[in-house]
């Protein structure tokens, strides 16, 4: 067995410690190689992971905005709409209240129309009455006698002869006609009555509406 010299021994030994030294640093440098490697894989996935919750975020902004954007347009479209019903309620109030109105209108129309006509009708109405009534105060004041006591006189009722004598003597509701009230004078006489007998004498006598004639107003 071969003996190992003190400086052999501690040039070994350095040798071992320098060995060592460089396998520390080696494996120093490869873990350090390797924590950086994973803090760097650690970092980019936490840069994914932040990019990824950015880009969520973004998309969610995104939704959010175009859900309310969608929301605005909605309550726009309603709003326009109820905008609409309105303007269009409005219209048709305004049509039936036109429509309404332009009715009303032509019932007053109508009603002053009956009104007027009714007015006319009326005053036609008296006019007629009036004047029918004038025209039978003018009949009457014109033939009333004869007509009341002609038929009555034509059947030889005497008194009937006598009030027509006297109606045509005077000229009361006929026309005055001495010759035919002594026409009928004379009828009523020939029956006896006496106030016609007075009269006819009388007649004959003073020759009023006949032949002055003394023997006849003797006569009668």
């Amino acid at each position: 067995m071969s003996t190992i010299s003190y400086e052999r021994a501690v040039e070994l030994t350095a040798q071992m410690a320098k060995k060592y030294r460089e396998a520390e640093k080696s494996l120093v440098a490869l873990l350090s190689e390797k924590t950086t490697a994973a803090a760097k894989s650690r970092n980019e996935a936490r840069m994914q992971e932040e990019i990824a919750a950015k880009e969520a975020a973004d998309e969610k902004r995104r939704q959010e905005a175009a859900a309310a954007e969608k929301r605005i347009q909605e309550e726009e479209a309603a709003a326009e709409k109820r905008r609409r019903e309105e303007a269009s309620a409005a219209a048709k109030r305004r049509r039936e209240e036109e429509a309404a109105a332009e009715k009303r209108r032509q019932e007053e129309e109508r009603r002053q129309r009956r009104a007027v006509f009714y007015r006319r009708v009326v005053k036609v109405s008296i006019l007629s009455i009036v004047l029918l009534a004038l025209g039978g105060w003018v009949f009457w004041w014109l033939y009333g006698a004869e007509w009341k006591y002609l038929k009555a006189a034509e059947q030889g009722d005497i008194d009937a002869q006598y009030n027509l004598a006297k109606a045509y003597e005077q000229g009361e509701n006929i026309t005055e006609d001495k010759t035919e009230a002594m026409k009928w004078f004379r009828r009523a006489a020939e029956q006896g009555h006496p106030e016609a007998l007075y009269r006819l004498a009388q007649a004959y006598d003073q020759g009023d509406g006949v032949t002055k004639d003394e023997a006849e107003a003797v006569k009668w």
